[in-house]
């Protein structure tokens, strides 16, 4: 602590202990501090309701209600959905002097993630976010000595960018330091370092003593601080400009796209848990045909057919409520966007069915508007498991534990798609390839259907014959598709 600093006294804190609670003074220093350094708790809200750890229901449930009523009331910001830690940062944030930094260590879903917006917004509002550090090495995706999942390193300066200047530096990591002898000299490269700029050119790559371990860019902090902070999907600068190319500007190589938003062409269905409330899975067929799993050695081509129908509930599910399965139903329809993939062994991001049909592991998409119809389903299919439509995509996905992603619907409601005009050009190449075999996206560069449908998007968007071939070959290689194996072609 500074020498001179005053303490002030925070009331009525709690020391809680197991034989119950005693008063205790908790002192701060006044104005904040400089520096907060932590690897808070990840527990969710969800899958058993473990936030507050192994306490008994009833306790569990009260702490829950309490921390709900401090959330939702607005006095902090944070969601308890994505579990402790974005509690934890808001709380930090209440305690941190202005020109203070949090230094974090977080789940990689606070680059995506619907649930952790509210922790993204606050760091908008009051913040530089000046480093970032992604770990691509499939042997550890992870920071923490305790967990596998997906982690990510964040240093934040409290302090707004008002004129719009300040800049991210992105460390994306193919190999992650095992000791801290390594990350010691680790940490001396990435300062030491120059970063390429991600809007310009250029690839800066990060190495001790020949030892290679990634690459490092900068970033306007405004290019993404209001939306996703989709600048680390890819251990690849090349790819992450890519990105950032079709995202922000709608640009691919040397062409303008013309972009919008997918919500506003599309409505995405029911998520899982509605179908669950609505109906039982069943062989014999109904009136409300279905498309049940994703298992990569049964669909391979992007004409999708209907393996399950759906029989709707007479009573709810035990501890749920009963949801209508007509009402479900009218939001049945052909075009199926992934709602979760292993990257690594899974084929297809979207594909068509000639009927409308319900899913729990795809987002069945309904036309916002009469006019729209099969060729921009069809269209929107192709562009999907394009390169530059799969390298948006990925952009956007919930990263959980290395290839095992999501895709939430409020996050691919904003994501950007070709304007009509191009969609409906795409058609014609799903009727031609509608019923071929398509490799895993990790065999990618030498798919021959995936090369069909990158000439596609190359003749409809006036690119040179093979102008994207660089770029799916390179996407092939990340290591979240191969998991570090060698990428058969």
């Amino acid at each position: 602590m500074p020498v001179g600093t005053t303490l002030v006294a925070v009331p009525e804190p709690k020391r809680v202990t197991g034989a119950g609670t005693s008063p205790e003074t908790v002192r701060l220093p006044k104005g904040g501090f400089d520096l907060i350094i932590m690897n808070p708790p990840f527990t969710r809200s969800v899958g058993g309701n473990l936030l507050f750890g192994s306490r008994p229901a009833d306790e569990r449930r009260e702490m829950q209600r309490r921390l709900s009523g401090l959330v939702g009331g607005g006095k902090v910001r944070a969601d308890i959905t994505a579990g402790l830690g974005s509690v934890f940062v808001a709380v930090a944030d209440r305690v941190l002097k202005r020109g203070g930094r949090q230094a974090l260590v977080l789940p990689r879903a606070v680059l995506t993630g619907a649930a952790w917006a509210e922790t993204r917004k606050l760091f908008a509002e009051r913040y530089g976010v000046e480093y970032v550090v992604v770990s691509h090495d499939p042997q550890r995706w992870n920071f923490s000595e305790n967990t596998d999942l997906s982690e990510v390193l964040l240093v934040a300066r409290k302090e707004p960018d008002r004129d719009g200047t300040a800049e991210t530096v992105w460390v994306n990591l193919t190999r992650n330091p095992r000791n801290i002898t390594e990350a010691l000299a680790l940490a001396d490269a990435v300062l030491r370092a120059d970063p390429a700029p991600l809007s310009d050119s250029g690839v800066v790559r990060l190495k001790t003593d020949g030892e290679g371990w990634g690459e490092i860019f900068r970033v306007r902090w405004a290019d993404f601080r209001d939306g996703l902070w989709f600048p680390g999907s890819f251990a690849r600068t090349a790819l992450n400009r890519a990105a950032r190319h079709l995202i922000k500007e709608g640009r691919l190589l040397s062409k303008t796209v013309s972009m919008v938003r997918l919500g506003d062409l599309f409505e995405l269905g029911p998520d899982r848990r509605d179908i669950h409330d609505g109906f039982t899975v069943s062989r014999d067929p109904t009136s409300y045909p279905a498309l049940w799993g994703h298992g990569s050695g049964k669909v391979k081509t992007l004409a999708l057919r209907p393996n399950a129908y759906l029989v709707d509930r007479a009573a709810p599910a035990p501890g749920r409520h009963l949801r209508p399965a007509p009402r479900l139903w009218k939001r049945a329809g052909r075009l199926l966007i992934a709602e979760r993939l292993r990257l690594n062994t899974h084929r297809l991001t979207a594909g068509w069915a000639d009927r409308p049909v319900l899913s729990n592991v795809w987002w069945p998409c309904r036309p916002r508007s009469q006019d729209i119809g099969p060729d921009e389903e069809k269209g929107l299919c192709i562009w999907l498991n394009s390169t530059p439509g799969l390298i948006v995509f990925l952009a956007h996905r919930t990263e959980t534990q290395g290839a095992w992603v999501d895709f939430k619907k409020p996050t691919l409601a904003d994501m950007p798609v070709p304007d009509r005009d191009v969609l409906r050009s795409l058609a014609a190449c799903f009727d031609r390839l509608r019923n071929r075999e398509l490799q895993p996206l990790s065999r990618a560069a030498g798919d021959p259907v995936r090369a069909r449908i990158d000439r596609a998007v190359e003749a409809v968007l006036g690119l040179p014959q093979d102008a994207l071939r660089g770029l799916r070959e390179l996407l092939a290689r990340e290591p979240v598709l191969t998991l570090g194996k060698r990428n058969p072609r």
